[in-house]
């Protein structure tokens, strides 16, 4: 293809046309194109020294610390030896001394603030909600007035209340009580999900009880050695080591109290899943059965009467245990 003559670019000043630049590469002495001369180093390579302090760390075994606290486990002393063997001791300062272990005990607090969030977890409060309304309907059930048609089978059941004692009342009492099957039934897989983040909690505390032992054992050990430069560490460590003791001894006092805590949503799915959805509609099933006898003037014998009031009664104690 012919290039037009107006197409060839020019020069600013319009003169001359513009010719790409050529650049000739630089030759060596044996005329070879790039090569590169190599220059040997003078003298023998040494390492820079800068000055500085060199980092000392402590020199600590297991049957020193098992000496300054005999009983406890080797997981803690495990973990106190890691703890202080990973420590430059000239890094020490007294507000490093100061916060020895302070985060653990600041985590230690926050767990204690989330345990008494799920203790009061609104689905755990409306399923004892659940539990305590079915108990209370079950309880005020009067046997006696529902089988008053029948002397010996009244005279059995005369001890119980006579709040629920009417056929109408039978029948507004059976509604709720199917009504709070079905709720109690809803809250099965949010209590299963409570439960076990509980026991998560319960675990992760675990844990952090036996890393706190460790760090005040490692305080401990830190109070005894000598500090010529800064001897108010020994103090200090001492004052760190009794405060992490005590934090360890609190979570022990508590441990009970946590494994109620866990305790209490399995307490409530087994009366949801057992007694709930199983053994009340079941009960309330015979219920009907004797009150149709009634109207049908066949009265039930003082055995059927027993069973059912037997039944009741131990229905009673499980949702109130």
């Amino acid at each position: 293809m012919e290039k037009k003559p107006g197409n060839t670019p020019r020069a600013p000043d319009g003169t001359s046309p513009l010719r790409p630049t050529v650049i000739t590469p630089r030759r060596s002495q044996s005329g070879d194109v790039g090569e590169r001369k190599h220059v040997p180093l003078q003298g023998k390579l040494v390492p820079t020294a800068i000055p500085g302090v060199q980092r000392r760390r402590l020199q600590v075994t297991g049957a020193e610390l098992t000496r300054i606290a005999p009983l406890a486990s080797k997981e803690v002393v495990r973990r106190a030896l890691t703890c202080l063997q990973e420590l430059v001791a000239d890094s020490v300062t007294e507000r490093s001394a100061i916060l020895w272990g302070h985060a653990l005990q600041e985590e230690y607090g926050r767990s204690v603030s989330h345990m008494l969030e799920l203790s009061n977890d609104a689905t755990m409060v409306k399923a004892a909600g659940y539990v305590n309304r079915m108990s209370s309907i079950l309880g005020s059930i009067d046997l006696k007035a529902i089988a008053d048609s029948t002397p010996g089978v009244g005279h059995y059941l005369k001890r119980l209340n006579q709040r629920i004692d009417t056929p109408q009342e039978l029948e507004s009492a059976r509604l709720e009580l199917d009504q709070l099957v079905g709720l109690m039934a809803a809250t099965m897989d949010p209590l299963l999900s409570l439960k076990a983040e509980i026991e998560r909690q319960i675990a992760a505390t675990d844990e952090l009880a036996k890393e706190i032992e460790a760090r005040a054992l490692a305080a401990s050990y830190l109070a005894g050695l000598p500090w010529p430069k800064k001897p108010e560490l020994a103090r200090i460590f001492t004052d760190r080591s009794l405060g992490l003791t005590h934090t360890v001894a609190q979570i022990h006092e508590t441990s009970a109290l946590r494994t109620a805590q866990a305790g209490e949503p399995l307490s409530l799915i087994a009366a949801v899943q057992n007694i709930a959805l199983v053994t009340v509609p079941g009960w309330l099933s015979n219920l009907s059965a004797m009150t149709a006898m009634l109207r049908n003037q066949r009265p039930p014998t003082l055995t059927e009467a027993g069973e059912l009031d037997h039944r009741l009664r131990h229905i009673l104690q499980q949702l109130r245990s």
